[in-house]
């Protein structure tokens, strides 16, 4: 009966509402189980199927070929070192007629997936010339030994070349390789075997001449005994070039990169960077364990770097040359003084001369080391001590004085440019002869120190030769912008050749920034450095003349303290030199003062100088004589001509 169970009673309420959602219950239950079975059958066919390759091996290949071939065709890595049978054989041979034949012959071609070649432990004894080969996918051969040459001069590899933890023991041509993702020749070996065949000609070194690289170039903790050749790379990311060792010279000259990153490593060799384009940053640090870098040299003149430059953390016991080199945010020569930082940056010179610079030249925790290079024909520096560079006082025309004391030894003659020759045996330490800047800035390398030494710390960091002949900035910052005219002048005085330039620049700075006291001071100690350097007798006559009465015309006030002079002399001649009656001195004093005037005669009975005797009767012909000198000295001073 419907509606009745099987032994005649009605549903109940529970029963019904079983039958109702049980439907429902069935139904989820079965879609997870369809779903789960789509997830396995997906999972089980991106597994490589263990079936043997479509293509099967060529028969004259060795039976370690025909199972890399088969790993490789199944897209699975050919690590030699797991291959079945063979024991704890670290590397087993491949001859270059394997990888060719599976490289070029398009029925091998065609089953390599869109992984690529990827073998690991393999050794090749003889060249393995590659040169103008298409390579579908990436191209990986780590772990390998290669003890004849590697070329893959103008291949083309569409993903990644990775040869990373390989040996090469008759280097490697990379020249002109177009590969489209990243480099990896990380932690390589590229040293001469011990007894090796030179059949495939002499050691070309590690070539990578015109390659064109879309993503990384990584070089990091590779050893290289061979010169390693960049020249023309095109890296589209950055070129790594961290803890390595490089036993001989390495060249990027004329590379185009997006950026550079040197941490720690040895560069036995030159590093040369010139004419290099670097898209943003060039940064040289320490490694993460702090030990520095160490170069002989390194040379980026005329290099274009897009965004900073980074020195810091690193030794270089030759030239750091910057010549020509475009910047275009800041350069900073040593690290940031951290009070618990123990790296530094450390050279023998450094030049940027014609450098351009759009942000701040930095001077950092940089220690510039004595005695790398004689300077031949040139004065020593003066001297820059803590103790004399602590004590000077504040007052800008007594900095002013003192520091005239100290300048150049010769007034240089002047090239074309107008800037001041220089000779072939200037070779300062620190050279920013014709360099541009936004701003200079210098850091205080140890910022926990007393603020009364700092002047002193901030003098040390410079070397004892600084060439700043033609050097423009737009401004002082940090440190340079805190110390005093003394300080600033005995700074420009490091450079041993004399010229107004320096000066002038400095001192344009510091009017433009409101700081007119320095200003002046700066440029009396420019004049007083003229005057000390002049030849003639007359010339410096002339100009000792001008300082004392009106400080080069920055000091006019100097004329007030010689009226004064001469009128209290003047005074006293009055009283004491006398033929007839008494004055008072009142009228003593009166007279001097209407004597002194050049131009203003004041009312008077008659003439008094009649009344006086000889000798200070001639003694107010000078007095007069006097006043008219300094009246057109104090009119020079007030029009600004004693400054020209």
């Amino acid at each position: 009966m419907d509606g009745q169970d099987s032994i005649g009673r009605s549903p109940t309420r529970w029963t019904r509402s079983c039958r109702k959602y049980g439907v429902a219950i069935a139904t989820i239950i079965a879609a997870f189980a369809l779903q789960a079975a789509a997830v396995i059958t997906g999972a089980q066919a991106a597994v490589p199927s263990m079936k043997p390759c479509p293509v099967s091996a060529d028969r004259d290949w060795t039976p370690v070929e025909r199972w890399a071939w088969e790993e490789i065709c199944h897209g699975r890595v050919a690590a030699l070192d797991r291959m079945p049978g063979t024991g704890k054989e670290p590397f087993l041979v491949l001859r270059p007629e394997f990888l060719r034949t599976i490289l070029i012959d398009e029925v091998y071609r065609k089953q390599i997936s869109q992984l690529g070649v990827r073998i690991s432990h393999g050794r090749f004894r003889d060249p393995l010339l590659l040169d103008g080969i298409p390579v579908p996918g990436s191209l990986h051969l780590t772990d390998t030994r290669f003890e004849g040459r590697l070329s893959l001069n103008a291949a083309r590899i569409e993903g990644d070349l990775i040869l990373s933890r390989s040996y090469f023991g008759r280097g490697f041509d990379l020249s002109g390789v177009r590969v489209g993702n990243n480099l990896y020749l990380n932690t390589t070996q590229s040293t001469s075997i011990p007894g090796a065949e030179a059949a495939d000609g002499p050691v070309p070194g590690a070539l990578l001449w015109g390659a064109g690289i879309g993503g990384n170039v990584d070089l990091s903790g590779g050893s290289f005994s061979w010169p390693v050749r960049m020249d023309g790379i095109r890296i589209g990311s950055a070129l790594i070039l961290s803890d390595g060792d490089f036993a001989s010279p390495l060249s990027v000259a004329n590379a185009q990169v997006g950026g550079i990153q040197i941490v720690g490593g040895t560069f036995r060799g030159s590093l040369n960077m010139q004419n290099v384009r670097i898209g943003s940053t060039l940064r040289l640090t320490a490694s993460a364990a702090n030990e520095p870098a160490t170069f002989t040299e390194i040379n980026l003149s005329r290099a274009v770097i897009g965004t900073d430059a980074i020195l810091e953390g690193a030794r270089v016991t030759g030239a750091l040359r910057l010549n020509g080199a475009e910047i275009g945010g800041f350069i900073r020569l040593g690290d940031e003084p951290q009070d618990d930082s123990t790296g530094s940056l450390a050279l023998c010179s450094a030049s940027l001369v014609g450098a351009r610079v759009n942000g701040s030249i930095i001077l950092g925790k940089v220690a510039f080391r004595q005695g790398c290079g004689p300077v031949e024909g040139i004065e020593p520096a003066p001297s820059h001590s803590a103790t004399s560079q602590a004590s000077r006082g504040s007052a800008p025309m007594a900095a002013a004085v003192r520091a005239g004391q100290n300048c150049g030894s010769v007034v240089e003659p002047r090239e074309a440019g107008g800037l001041p020759a220089s000779p072939a045996s200037f070779d300062p330490a620190l050279n920013l002869q014709d360099a541009n800047a936004g701003a200079l800035a210098q850091l205080d390398p140890q910022p926990s120190g007393t603020p009364a030494d700092r002047p002193a710390r901030l003098a040390a960091v410079w070397p004892d030769v600084v060439g700043l002949q033609g050097l423009t900035y737009q401004r002082i910052r940090e440190g340079l912008s805190e110390v005093d005219a003394g300080w600033l002048v005995d700074w420009i005085a490091r450079d041993p050749r004399f010229s107004p330039q320096p000066y002038e620049q400095l001192a344009q700075v510091l009017r433009a920034e409101g700081d007119l006291a320095k200003a002046n001071a700066v440029l009396y100690a420019a004049r007083e450095c003229e005057r000390r350097n002049t030849g003639s007798w007359f010339d410096r006559g002339w100009k000792w003349l001008i300082r004392m009465l009106i400080g080069y015309g920055y000091y006019v006030q100097n004329s007030l303290f010689a009226a004064l002079g001469l009128l209290a002399v003047g005074t006293g001649v009055s009283l004491l030199g006398r033929t007839e009656g008494r004055r008072t001195v009142e009228q003593s004093l009166l007279y001097s003062f209407d004597m002194l005037l050049p131009f203003v005669q004041l009312q008077r009975g008659k003439d008094e100088t009649l009344l006086l005797k000889g000798w200070a009767r001639w003694y107010f012909y000078a007095h007069r004589i006097a006043g008219f000198i300094l009246g057109s000295f104090l009119i020079a001073g007030l029009s600004g001509l004693a400054r020209s």
